[in-house]
């Protein structure tokens, strides 16, 4: 009797042959004299047919097995192979892999040695794969500027090769106010062509159809991105100007990047001579001498500090351009107003910013009826609850919005007059709190600290509200908190009163432009409100003062815009906007500090 196994596959995948347990096979042999060994095998005899015509055996019962049967042997066979094939190179690599295969591997990488040398190519090897696949990740995981940012950043670059410092930060608004300063009169009528597009650019950004978007589909940029080519050119200066604008840019962006007050830039605008005096150094200007000796005499000061520090200032080209308005549009958006302030970064910033100083805010609300909530919306809107305080030398942007505010502007000259009044307030209050006018940051109009305050109102309302002998709105967040409601209660605030209520307007017509010819002076009492067919909400029920309607645009009604915003303001939504005399950033106050208030409530 023999056992054994019986025959052998050949598996194309791996050019191995397969001997399977299901081949293990017993037959009988038998010694003849004159035949030798002979080999009697009782399959033959039970299924003649299986080893004459390799027919299979018979299936055992089941639906599986018998569908099985039916399936074409060559198909069966080579899955066999494949499953074969991986199952040896799995106990091959993983399973078997010991010393020997250890060092068939080095062989095959070229390492004949077993030494530290080839340990250590081996390693190099090792590293410098994963430091590619590491960088190529790196590539493609980097953030890419979307297509909207590229097309503002060509039209910016167009701009630049004419002399025009490319603005920081870069919006459409600001490339705008820049273009209007660098093309003056604008007798070939680039100007309005660059507007409408930049304009157009930055209500895109805004179109509901963006969230629905991904960047290459946006429907309006393909037009837009054409126009940009069709759009004038910018005027090129003289060779000599150019150069000199040119290396005013360059001195912009190195100064930008080295957190560097920038050098005196040649600005072309209608004021013509004074911006281009605005170079030379004030102390070698007259005029500068003579508003710096002017103030000297109002403030008794004989030791000549203003003239001192005035003459250490230095043009600041930036806040120029900056305080230029933008071009009216003809339709403003609450909606997108509003998502820039009441958005979930804010709120949380908000909401740890009123953790943090609860006692401060607290006794604010006691002392001044101001909410802690209206507060912490004014700051929040104002710097983010300080991480955006500016970072403009204010002495240098107050001395320039002094001397020389772009001629341009609508009030140009009750506005210069306005900052020459701040100019003195400020050098009053470096003088008083001791630190050298020099070291003070401010934005861009010489706004202060948490709660940007102008210097004047620091010194008509803040307070030391931390009690350590001295005020700073800067470092102290509750010299800020209580500055705040002191301001605001300086300003009319009332305690308990709301600040606005829900209203529906009467429809177009006289009696709606009757009620929003005041703006947000409260005019009306609320009987008033409701002859001249407005609806007030419940809550306005009772209120015994005067209240005006207020209207916020959300966009052009007629291409895709909502229809307005309104709302009853009372007398401390008046006195809020003597913080910023706009509705839409008292709007953005009060809901900002609600939402925060909320998330507060909802932990």
């Amino acid at each position: 009797m023999v056992t054994g196994y019986q025959g052998g596959e050949y598996n194309s995948i791996d050019g191995r042959w397969t001997v399977r347990q299901s081949d293990a096979h017993a037959w009988a042999e038998v010694w003849l004299p004159d035949a030798g060994w002979v080999r009697i095998d009782p399959t033959a005899y039970v299924s003649p047919d299986r080893t004459a015509a390799g027919e299979r055996l018979r299936p055992p019962p089941g639906l599986i097995a018998t569908a099985m049967v039916r399936v074409d042997p060559a198909l069966l066979e080579r899955v066999r192979a494949v499953w074969d094939a991986a199952n040896q190179r799995w106990n091959d690599w993983i399973l078997d892999y010991g010393p020997t295969r250890q060092l068939d591997l080095l062989r095959r990488l070229g390492l004949s040695a077993t030494g530290w040398q080839d340990a250590a190519r081996l390693l190099g090897i090792v590293l410098a794969a994963v430091a590619a696949v590491g960088v190529a990740a790196l590539l493609w995981s980097r953030p890419r500027v979307d297509r909207w940012h590229r097309l503002l950043a060509q039209a910016a670059r167009r701009w630049e090769r004419a002399g025009v410092p490319c603005p920081n930060p870069l919006t459409p608004a600001r490339l705008r106010m820049a273009i209007a300063q660098r093309v003056g009169d604008d007798p070939d009528g680039v100007y309005p062509a660059w507007a409408e597009w930049l304009a157009a650019l930055e209500a895109s950004r805004y179109d509901p159809a963006w969230s629905r978007s991904t960047d290459s589909t946006m429907p309006t940029l393909t037009p837009l991105a054409r126009r940009l080519r069709d759009l004038p050119p910018p005027p090129v200066p003289d060779g000599g100007r150019r150069r000199l604008l040119l290396g005013a840019a360059w001195g912009l962006a190195v100064g930008a990047g080295l957190g560097l007050p920038p050098a005196p830039t040649l600005a072309r605008s209608k004021a013509g001579p004074a911006h281009a005096a605005a170079a030379a150094a004030y102390a070698e200007r007259a005029d500068a001498r003579a508003l710096a000796d002017a103030i000297d005499a109002a403030e008794a000061w004989d030791d000549g500090w203003a003239r001192r520090w005035i003459a250490q200032a230095r043009h600041d080209a930036r806040a120029a351009q900056q305080v230029l308005p933008p071009p009216p549009a003809a339709f403003k958006d609450w909606a997108a107003y509003r998502a820039r302030f009441v958005e979930p970064r804010r709120i949380a910033a908000g909401a740890r910013f009123w953790d943090e100083h609860r006692t401060a805010l607290a006794r604010a609300q006691a002392e001044y009826g101001v909410p802690a909530w209206l507060i912490v919306g004014i700051i929040g809107v104002e710097t983010l609850y300080g991480q955006h305080l500016g970072r403009y030398r204010t002495l240098d942007v107050l001395t320039t919005l002094a001397l020389d505010f772009p001629a341009q502007h609508p009030r140009a000259a009750a506005r210069q007059a306005y900052f020459q009044g701040e100019l003195r307030a400020f050098l009053r209050l470096a003088r008083l709190s001791g630190s050298a006018p020099d070291a003070w940051r401010s934005s861009y109009a010489g706004a202060l600290g948490l709660p940007q305050f102008m210097p004047s109102s620091w010194l008509a309302h803040a307070v030391d509200f931390d009690g350590d002998g001295r005020i700073d709105l800067t470092a102290s967040a509750a010299d800020a908190i209580g500055s705040v409601a002191q301001f605001l209660r300086a300003h009319g605030w009332q305690r308990d009163l709301p600040a606005r209520y829900g209203v529906t307007p009467p429809p177009p017509g006289e009696a709606l432009t009757a009620l929003l010819a005041p703006d947000i002076r409260p005019t009306f009492t609320l009987d008033e409100v409701r002859t001249l067919g407005a609806q007030p909400a419940a809550e306005a029920e009772g209120h015994p003062g005067l209240l005006a309607l207020v209207e916020l645009q959300n966009g052009d009604p007629a291409n895709g815009g909502a229809p307005p915003t309104y709302v009853l303001g009372t007398e401390n939504f008046f006195a809020l906007t003597r913080y910023n005399q706009s509705s839409y950033y008292a709007m953005a106050v009060l809901d900002l500090g609600l939402a925060v208030e909320r998330a507060r409530q909802a932990r």
